[in-house]
């Protein structure tokens, strides 16, 4: 149940997700929800798919920069996310850049 994993993420028992629903992980609300509450070490039961979504990582990036280092690489890579991500950084994310990091002149 959504408000059960939330309250528990509140307490701070983070492997709550690990016992949440496939479906619940999934749901993007719910995750930036988590990621608000706990950090973004939850990002970590996050599926692929859903790091994988531009959007999604962005508003993370808001919450904290470091969230990037949980995107996949060609999303780390991509100088046009990256601008984008720092753009909205709340700290951190050019550190986890991955391969574009090193092409300065690209991301910024």
């Amino acid at each position: 149940d959504r408000e059960v994993v939330l309250c528990a993420l509140g307490g701070g028992y983070l492997k709550a997700l690990a016992l949440a629903s496939d479906e619940l992980c999934e749901d993007s609300a719910f995750m930036l929800e988590a990621v608000k509450i706990a950090g973004v070490g939850v990002l970590e039961h996050a599926p692929l798919g859903l790091r994988s979504d531009i959007d999604f990582m962005l508003e993370c990036c808001a919450q904290d920069g470091t969230a990037l280092s949980f995107a996949p690489e060609a999303l780390r890579a991509d100088p046009a996310f990256l601008r984008r991500a720092m753009a909205v950084d709340s700290g951190g994310a050019l550190e986890h850049a991955g391969s574009a990091r090193s092409d300065r002149a690209a991301v910024t």
